[in-house]
């Protein structure tokens, strides 16, 4: 009436939603955070209730690619299917059990032998122990007479005087071990009925677990028709929609996480042995496969890896103790801040700081299970943020590529940096790839050498170490390849007519 545009009332009542619902969320998140330890104690104890469950569904979850690779290569040719899914299950739970046998045959015969060895030489250790000590006693002594000064906190001793300080603190040990035990007897054996008790549960989640996991790869695909047909009957084809897209990316980020992390454990471990080596460290493999194999645990799990290998170190050469904590102490801190951000934060698009907050929130939260699926559940939130930004931009009409919003004449504004040797070396190589593709589709044979190329590119490719191939460079080779081809036909029609005359 007044010349003043009318506001829409369905346009107010989104807007009013969309408060409403930042609002709630904003709350909740509050609330969340001021009852934090009730909350992780009731979600302790329904994740206790459901324990063999989700024993079952990690489990299962991975071994399917595994059993993939046995059903869809190593006996596609197996008839009929039910044949066929038989062998790729037996397989894949016997390739479980091969890497369990495996890592107990590494670990029990080297302690075996390092314990052996200890008490073979344990008079050795002790005086080459005592004689390092004493020297270090008198060159403290000498360093404080040139002051005026002297010290009563460090004296010379001798390995008499060790093993009866040794002898009785075993028998103290023994006496307390013996208190103890009569203690339990007598006072509470309900404490020793309910840890038995506990035992057993434990040995029948396992049990249950393990056939959780094979029911569930026995019949994914119906499991996964069932849950599409529920999905169907609860919510729109929208609300699916978005579900599908929610799950694709938090599957995607997940078995990036572990990729990456199988990776990152694998490289340490080479690492470490190389290394390991070099300074004629004892038992190098050993060694090397317990600390790879307990980085898998980001943050804490090189302390768990350091605390047994040091043991074993001690006890086969004591002195050399301090040069291998120092190396694994190095090693660890070039793989938390270097090689590990980098390779889990590639493989799930999540930076090397975003890395590093995911392990530290969620770890203060949720203890250990929180610096697990931290990393993972960060790159699908922020894929998700990702993609929802991208799509309010296209629909203002807005570039949604992060380059278009760099300052002006930016260092960093790719449109202002000069093409490095590393992008050039990096166009070459994506550009043999796609000639051996081309060669591939044409039928020709190509070497081992070009295979293990292209094998390369691909996990590099999946691991988002490389980048995507942006348009540019895709009409950038097909324009080359023309060219190539053309003096190519040019040459060989020059050859024949030179053959000809």
């Amino acid at each position: 009436m007044n010349g003043e545009p009318e506001k829409k009332p369905h346009l107010t009542r989104k807007w009013l939603t969309i408060a409403g619902s930042a609002l709630a969320v904003l709350i909740l998140l509050i609330f969340m955070i001021i009852n934090s330890t009730a909350i992780n104690r009731w979600i302790a104890s329904v994740l206790r209730l459901f324990r063999p469950i989700l024993i079952g569904l990690t489990l299962a979850y991975l071994l399917n690619p595994v059993f993939r690779f046995f059903e869809r290569r190593a006996f596609r040719n197996v008839h009929p299917l039910r044949l066929r899914r038989a062998l790729s299950l037996v397989f894949s739970y016997l390739f479980l059990l091969l890497m369990f046998a495996l890592l107990l045959v590494l670990i029990v015969p080297q302690l075996v032998s390092s314990i052996a060895s200890f008490v073979e030489n344990y008079p050795t250790y002790m005086d080459s122990a005592v004689g390092r000590y004493n020297a270090l006693v008198n060159w403290v002594d000498r360093t404080l007479a040139h002051f005026n000064a002297s010290q009563t906190f460090l004296q010379p001793t001798t390995a008499d005087e060790i093993n009866n300080y040794l002898s009785g603190l075993l028998r103290d040990t023994a006496r307390l071990l013996e208190m103890l035990r009569r203690w339990v007897s007598v006072d509470t054996m309900g404490n020793v009925i309910d840890t038995i008790g506990d035992v057993i549960s434990a040995v029948a989640d396992v049990i249950f677990s393990f056939f959780i996991s094979l029911y569930l790869l026995s019949t994914k695909e119906k499991r996964y028709a069932q849950i599409m047909k529920l999905r169907r009957a609860l919510f729109s084809d929208r609300t699916n929609a978005y579900l599908t897209r929610v799950f694709t990316v938090a599957d995607r980020s997940f078995g990036s996480f572990l990729e990456g992390k199988f990776f990152d454990s694998l490289i340490i471990g080479i690492l470490t042995y190389v290394v390991l080596v070099i300074f004629r460290i004892p038992y190098p493999l050993l060694n090397a496969a317990i600390i790879g194999l307990t980085n898998i645990v980001p943050v804490i799990g090189p302390i768990f890896g350091a605390v047994p290998t040091a043991v074993i170190v001690l006890l086969t050469e004591p002195a050399k103790v301090i040069p291998f904590l120092i190396i694994v102490l190095v090693i660890q801190q070039i793989d938390g801040n270097i090689i590990g951000p980098k390779i889990l934060g590639s493989s799930n698009g999540v930076s090397s700081l975003c890395v590093l907050i995911a392990i530290t929130v969620l770890g203060n939260i949720w203890s250990l299970v929180g610096m697990l699926i931290g990393v993972p559940l960060f790159a699908t939130v922020l894929e998700l943020l990702d993609t929802f930004q991208e799509d309010r931009l296209r629909a203002r009409g807005m570039p949604s590529a992060t380059e278009n919003y760099y300052p002006a004449n930016s260092p960093l504004d790719p449109a202002t940096d000069m093409q490095s040797s590393s992008e050039k070396s990096l166009r070459r190589f994506e550009s043999k790839v796609l000639r051996l593709r081309i060669q591939i589709a044409r039928g020709e044979k190509i070497s081992i050498w070009n295979r293990f190329v292209m094998w390369l590119y691909e996990k590099a490719r999946k691991l988002s170490v490389i980048p995507e191939i942006s348009a540019e460079a895709l009409t950038q080779f097909a324009v080359e390849e023309t060219v190539r081809q053309e003096e190519a036909d040019q040459k060989q029609y020059l050859n024949e007519h030179i053959n000809k005359e």
